[in-house]
Order: C-alpha cells, then sequence, then structure tokens
C-alpha cells in the first residue's frame, strides 16, 4: 500500500469514526490538541487499518507520534517492516 493509499486509509476512518473532516486535517494536525484523539481512539483507528490491509502493528511505535503525519508515517514503516519479514 502506498503512503498516499494509507493516508487516505486513516482519513476515511476518521471521517467515519470521528466525524472529522478531511478539510481540517493536515499532517501538521497534532492529534490530540487539533483532532481530539486519544491513544484508546488511535489503537481504535490502527485495528480498523490492521483489518484492511491484514498487518499486525504494535502500538509502542505510536507513543512519539504527536501530529497526524507522524502517525501515517510510523504506521507506514511498520508496514513496510511488517510484509518484508
Amino acid at each position: 500500500m502506498s503512503l498516499e493509499n494509507l493516508r487516505d486509509e486513516v482519513l476515511t476512518v476518521l471521517e467515519g469514526k470521528f466525524g472529522l473532516s478531511r478539510a481540517q486535517i493536515t499532517d501538521e494536525s497534532l492529534l490530540n490538541e487539533d483532532l481530539n484523539l486519544d491513544s484508546i481512539d488511535l489503537f481504535d483507528i490502527m485495528g480498523d487499518i490492521e483489518q484492511k490491509i491484514g498487518v499486525r502493528v504494535e502500538i509502542a511505535e505510536f507513543i512519539k507520534a504527536r501530529t497526524f503525519g507522524d502517525f501515517v508515517s510510523t504506521l507506514d514503516s511498520l508496514i513496510a517492516k511488517a510484509q518484508a519479514a
């Protein structure tokens, strides 16, 4: 899955589950402060993405993600590692 497709998948989840608009989300959007997402929300998003692509990722890797761009980049690198293994 390309980074752009992954970004689109995450945006789709954010719209559907959390009622966020794509227009209000940028790579610089802070997950907690701007998007009001907590760690449980991020875990929920990851679960949806894992189901769609069939790859399991570890939540511990996301502790450092502060922005939407960080989250998507971290998810992308973890998916790439899992698929290479």
